[in-house]
């Protein structure tokens, strides 16, 4: 869908999309709960730029410029991001074999972006796609710890709710600029896919997800994101016809290994109602 349509304009219709969807949700019940006076609309706005306007448009320019696969194996470096920034911003010590489970994830990114190739390795130099995806996964990573700071004070619904709003408002004159340049001859099956993609991902996808990291916190809810490279492997080749090389294997391999290795400890996760002390993130 990347390829056919101009990715800011995408973007904008599926958060539009989200929001009337959310928008069910909120009419019935966000009266019921606390909601934000306007000196919280900065942290919501923040939240909302992460995760939707500035989450949405890296990954439509990077995917517009690199392959599926490749973006798939690129987010599975989520958890360990977020971990990672964890660690450096809010002082949780890790344990080793956590470092070891980031390190691994990334060297199995590493191994994906060089094609295994020694000689590729020594001049490797990342593509502009790709780059634009580790964006991605940075800004992605913000946006659960963000996430999580929010709904210290407000419910799961109220922060998604506003965050899309917010983060769909910036998004907009963005697909305005660019509407000029959109193929409108997409067809009815682009347009119920717009509609998947707001209603499902934007919209109910980010109210699970939010839910989820208010229960286990950002650490462990970012692990859970290594199921989406899962997929994404397995249907860019059965869907897209790309192609999957022995190093998309021993990368993917990689990662998942990296990822078994960083939940197997637990001083990164938060564990709500113990009496040990955890990381709140």
């Amino acid at each position: 869908m990347a390829q056919r349509i101009n990715p800011f304009v995408l973007a904008a219709l599926r958060g539009w999309v989200g929001m009337v969807v959310l928008s069910f949700f909120a009419f019935w019940q966000i009266r019921k709960v606390p909601r934000p006076k306007w000196r919280d609309m900065g942290l919501l706005a923040l939240v909302g730029s992460m995760g939707i306007t500035l989450a949405y448009l890296t990954y439509l320019i990077g995917l517009k410029n690199s392959t599926a696969t490749n973006a798939a194996i690129i987010t599975a470096a989520l958890p360990a991001v977020t971990n990672a920034l964890l660690i450096v911003g809010w002082k949780v010590k890790p344990s080793r074999l956590e470092v070891v489970g980031i390190g691994t994830s990334f060297l199995g990114l590493l191994f994906v972006f060089t094609q295994g190739s020694i000689t590729e390795l020594l001049r490797f130099r990342m593509s502009y796609g790709e780059l634009v995806l580790c964006g991605n996964v940075l800004v992605s990573a913000l946006f659960s710890i963000l996430g999580q700071k929010a709904m210290k004070r407000f419910s799961p619904l109220v922060v998604t709710f506003y965050a899309s709003f917010w983060g769909t408002l910036f998004l907009t004159p963005f697909g305005v600029w660019n509407v000029s340049r959109v193929n409108w001859n997409i067809g009815w099956s682009g347009w119920l896919l717009i509609l998947y993609m707001g209603g499902v991902i934007t919209g109910l996808a980010n109210l699970f997800n939010l839910y989820g990291i208010k229960l286990i916190g950002s650490g462990r809810a970012a692990i859970y994101g290594n199921m989406s490279p899962v997929f994404g492997i397995l249907l860019s080749g059965v869907i897209l016809g790309e192609h999957l090389a022995w190093y998309h294997w021993v990368g993917f391999t990689l990662v998942m290994t990296g990822v078994v290795c960083g939940v197997s400890q637990t001083n990164l996760i938060h564990k709500p109602q113990t009496k040990a002390k955890t990381s709140k993130l």
